[in-house]
């Protein structure tokens, strides 16, 4: 299935946002930064106003308690109803009205205690998993309670399937890495690993999942254009090397409801030319198996030519760019073949929604952004009839969306750290406008 339509540039959309606009242009002319605290913005393009600032919370001008003040803001999930921090080796739990409600955990290597910094996930059945160095992870429900916390163990029925589906001989040589664990239950989970062959150093990336004693793989793939390569042995990558260059491709795993894994890889990329080009939706069913491919069209950004790159790692290496100089030469090699970057850098699940969001330039310098491109291009994707609804420009990615709200890591006005939670715009849903949006809960 192709939708091929891109609804926000074209004659009509233009005419339509035009009446929008002018719908709403005096409310928005009373909306001021004045407004909006701790030196928050609301995001307004093209006369369009997407969200609004409800409220921040974290820091002491919230009136938020001493033991939940917040340090960093770039590790948390969301629920339904709450806002999971990873903060001080520990879980300090918001309601989605900032309100301090749960702090978990503590630095240790005891029981529901951190050793090193993890990842937080939420699971959309309102489960919390934090994953952390060696491969544990922990399972906190709902409710807030710890439910359980253990180092991810294979069975041989996983283990085999490795062994067929990568071709590699001996289990042991692969290094296997856990990125997810997403709940639907207590013992229905969805795990996420990378896989490393350091006999043929090749990487994959494998999902499954366990229900009970039942353990069942969804997907195994290549993980997407690893550079790998080392400093003594640079003509035979063949051979492996301890040095992995950069993540030049995507990929992504996500769990949704009506027990349905989603993923993306950009392997599945397809170019036909710069005005022809698609990237590919995988939504595989827990229930039965089945797996469906939704195709949608993008517009490719093309790598720099291969003298820009090549004076950027000059300048970059300095006198020290000789030493580097073949390992360039790989890199080189594989952007002149490749001649266009992946096509999606992040995708953000809000219940029935995605927001898929464009990669728009290589490395992050002004100066490689190839289109002039001041935003990212965000495709809407209605999970239900899995038809592309809107597509709008937002200046950042946005992880983190939740029942028609945007939260982000920012700081007050004393430099310290906050959440601010906005409001979105129904229209960025599709959904017509209600000129009371900015106020409703």
């Amino acid at each position: 299935m192709v939708w091929e339509d891109r609804v926000m540039y074209n004659r009509a959309q233009d005419i339509l946002l035009l009446l929008i606009g002018l719908m709403f242009i005096l409310t928005l002319s009373n909306c001021s930064s004045n407004e909006i605290s701790e030196g928050v913005n609301d995001f307004i393009n093209d006369n369009i106003q997407y969200f609004s600032h409800v409220l921040s919370f974290g820091s002491e001008i919230s009136n938020t308690p001493d033991e939940f003040l917040l340090v960093t803001t770039s590790n948390f999930s969301l629920t339904d109803n709450a806002c999971i921090i990873g903060d001080e080796f520990s879980l300090k739990i918001f309601n989605t009205d900032g309100k301090a409600i749960k702090r978990m955990g503590r630095r240790g290597q005891g029981p529901y205690e951190f050793q090193r910094m993890f990842s937080i996930f939420s699971s959309p059945y309102n489960y919390i998993t934090t994953v952390q160095y060696p491969n544990i992870y922990l399972i906190i429900s709902p409710e807030y309670e710890f439910i359980t916390q253990e180092r991810l163990r294979l069975p041989n029925s996983i283990n085999n399937f490795i062994l067929k589906e990568t071709g590699c001989k001996n289990i042991n040589l692969i290094k296997i890495e856990l990125k997810k664990v997403l709940p639907l239950n207590n013992n229905f989970m969805v795990f996420v690993l990378e896989l490393t062959d350091q006999d043929l150093f090749n990487d994959f990336v494998l999902c499954y999942f366990k229900n009970d004693d039942d353990y069942q793989p969804i997907v195994l793939f290549k993980k997407p254009d690893i550079l790998r390569w080392t400093q003594n042995n640079i003509d035979d990558l063949s051979k492996g090397g301890a040095t992995i260059g950069p993540d030049i491709g995507r990929y992504q795993i996500d769990l949704l409801l009506g027990e349905k894994v989603l993923y993306y890889t950009s392997h599945e990329d397809s170019i036909v030319s710069i005005n022809e080009a698609y990237y590919t939706i995988n939504i595989y069913s827990l229930a039965d198996s089945a797996l469906q491919k939704y195709k949608y069209k993008y517009d490719p950004i093309p790598y720099p030519s291969v003298k820009t790159i090549d004076n950027y790692y000059r300048e970059g290496y300095g006198n020290s760019y000789k030493q580097w100089e073949n390992m360039v030469k790989v890199e080189l090699e594989h952007y002149k073949n490749k001649k266009y970057l992946p096509a999606i850098i992040n995708i953000t699940i809000d219940g029935n929604y995605l927001f898929v969001f464009f990669k728009k330039q290589w490395q992050t310098r002004p100066e490689f952004n190839i289109k002039n491109k001041k935003y990212f291009d965000v495709d809407i994707i209605d999970l239900g009839s899995m038809k592309l609804i809107h597509i709008i420009k937002l200046p950042e990615i946005y992880q983190n969306i939740k029942g028609g709200f945007m939260y982000d890591g920012d700081s007050d006005e004393n430099g310290f750290r906050i959440i601010s939670k906005y409001k979105i715009n129904p229209i960025v849903y599709g959904l017509p406008e209600d000129s009371d949006w900015r106020v409703k809960k």
